[in-house]
């Protein structure tokens, strides 16, 4: 039984094609208790060349060389208040962040 990972989209056509490509029949995933299981990532930071006019190069290279591996959650916040730690003037940064 291969495990579903976590998706955005939960509508019938996106479960259907997800279950395709992965070689499983849909009515047996659709009538089946729900497994999640939570992706991880890591992401790598490109410390080489231009950061912007918002960004302090020197900030920029104390970052660690990568985030994670761990919650794809965890990680974007890591990632997001790093970016804003590397500030030049950290209200501008911030302001550019969107709920």
């Amino acid at each position: 039984e291969k495990p579903l990972p976590v998706i955005c989209s939960t509508s019938a056509a996106s479960l259907k094609s997800l279950t395709r490509d992965r070689g499983m029949l849909y009515k047996d995933v659709a009538s089946g208790p729900c497994k999640i299981v939570m992706s991880t990532v890591c992401v790598y930071v490109n410390k080489h060349g231009n950061f912007g006019p918002h960004l302090d190069p020197k900030r920029i290279q104390q970052l660690p060389d990568h985030f994670g591996p761990g919650p794809v959650n965890v990680v974007l916040r890591r990632i997001v208040q790093a970016c804003v730690d590397c500030a030049l003037e950290t209200k501008t940064v911030f302001g550019y962040l969107k709920p």
